[in-house]
């Protein structure tokens, strides 16, 4: 697969940061990629066309703004519409690089906050601040946290039998049975498959679904592997006495499913 060129740079005109990014952008569904390289906004409106600019890029990156005015539309007896005086100014920010497939990704980095530059965005679409390292794969962030003994899986057949230890880096799973003494499943064959977007990601031991906040899936077993029909498979050893973390970048509307226990922090 020949990988593109990334010449998004600092100062290139509207015209040519649509002839970059056109046919070029893979991975994105087309939901995702609808609002960037849409010409037109709300049904109710009528708007100028939206404007490009890339506000800062390095060798491998660049932060891209698309902006528009949109206008009241008013119908008149007639029936005709008229374009009323400009009611807003909106403004969208995303992020653009090159991808593990060779072309350009492009996410939606509106949900950043206050964190502007290239770097601060970077570090937030992969989810630095929670402590996640790298990706394993495509869009997929990963990390190892320490277990410890204070909280156990156990059974909701009546039987509360111990499985074996769980937990991580403070933070305590609470269950809908009110549980707050560990994980909970029902039946002795804990699930150990989970679909996080495209990726299939598989274990010989236990998964788990933390939907408190920003969703993350966490790994329990020796190993665990991730397969995708673009980025092919992917095997990681989990080191002993570790748990193994897995969570979509920022930026991405992957779900994550799966016949699987949930977690809430």
């Amino acid at each position: 697969m020949k990988q593109l060129e990334f010449r998004l740079k600092k100062g290139m005109s509207r015209v040519d940061i649509l002839n970059e990014l056109r046919g070029h952008v893979s991975g994105e569904s087309a939901q995702e990629l609808a609002p960037f390289f849409a010409d037109s906004e709300l049904k109710f409106t009528e708007s100028d066309p939206p404007e490009y600019e890339i506000t800062e890029s390095n060798d491998d990156y660049a932060l891209v703004r698309r902006r528009y005015k949109t206008y009241d539309v008013k119908i008149d007896k007639e029936g005709k519409s008229n374009k009323s005086k400009e009611i807003t100014f909106r403004v969208g920010d995303y992020l653009s690089g090159i991808n593990d497939e060779g072309k350009y990704f492009l996410h939606s980095v509106d949900m950043r906050g206050n964190l502007k530059s290239l770097e601060e965005t970077l570090n937030w679409m992969n989810r630095i601040d929670q402590g996640y390292v790298a990706r394993i794969q495509g869009d997929i962030c990963y990390q190892y946290r320490m277990k410890s003994q204070n909280l156990i899986y156990t059974d909701i057949t009546g039987l509360n039998t111990p499985i074996r230890p769980l937990s991580e880096s403070g933070r305590l799973y609470i269950f809908s049975n009110g549980f707050r003494q560990g994980i909970v499943f029902n039946g002795l064959n804990p699930p150990n498959i989970v679909q996080i977007g495209n990726h299939r990601v598989s274990t010989d031991g236990l998964i788990v679904i933390n939907q408190g906040g920003e969703a993350e899936v966490l790994v329990d077993g020796k190993y665990c592997i991730i397969q995708h029909g673009q980025h092919g498979l992917a095997k990681e050893e989990i080191p002993e006495g570790h748990l193994l973390f897995l969570a979509p970048q920022r930026g991405r509307q992957l779900s994550i499913t799966g016949n699987m226990i949930y977690g809430a922090d």
